[in-house]
This record gives structure tokens, sequence and C-alpha cells, in this order.
């Protein structure tokens, strides 16, 4: 959790955000709750995860000040670059 909250930080503050980990860490930790929750009942998981990610985005809208694309970017980003290397690492 911990480590997400970083990678969301420098994500955060690449996309110019006004507060700094306390913030960052606060929206990630709440944002979570629903994947978290749903992770006990498998079919309602996906639908836990997508609310998560909806909730961290309007998180960082809100609590770190940026706008609606940039917030976006800070969550997706880091998703997209993880799935990229695994990709690349499956077919190496």
């Amino acid at each position: 959790m911990i480590r997400k909250s970083k990678n969301k930080l420098v994500i955060v503050l690449l996309f110019k955000g006004k507060e700094g980990f306390k913030q960052t860490f606060k929206t990630v930790i709440y944002a979570s709750t629903p994947s978290i929750l749903s992770f006990w009942f498998p079919p309602l998981f996906v639908v836990g995860l997508i609310w998560s990610i909806v909730l961290t985005c309007k998180g960082l809208m809100k609590l770190q000040k940026l706008k609606t694309l940039y917030a976006v970017m800070a969550v997706l980003l880091p998703i997209v670059i993880v799935l990229a290397i695994g990709l690349l690492l499956r077919f190496v």
C-alpha cells in the first residue's frame, strides 16, 4: 500500500499536485477500501476495483487540486506501465 502511494505521489508531483504525500496517502487508502472489501466476494471484485480507481481520481482532484485529465493520468499511467512491462516480459 505504501509503495502504491509513493508511485502515485511521484506521478502527482509530475502533474503539479498542490499537496504532499499525506494527502496522496489518504486518498489511496480511502479509495482502496471498495476493492479490499469486494475481495471477499469475487464476482464483485471487478466492480470494487473500478470504483476504487474512480475514487482515487476524484480524491486526487479534490485533495491535490489536480485537473481531471491529470488525475486520471496519475492513476492510469502506473497501471499501463506495469501492464506493458508484464506483456514485454511475457514475450521475451
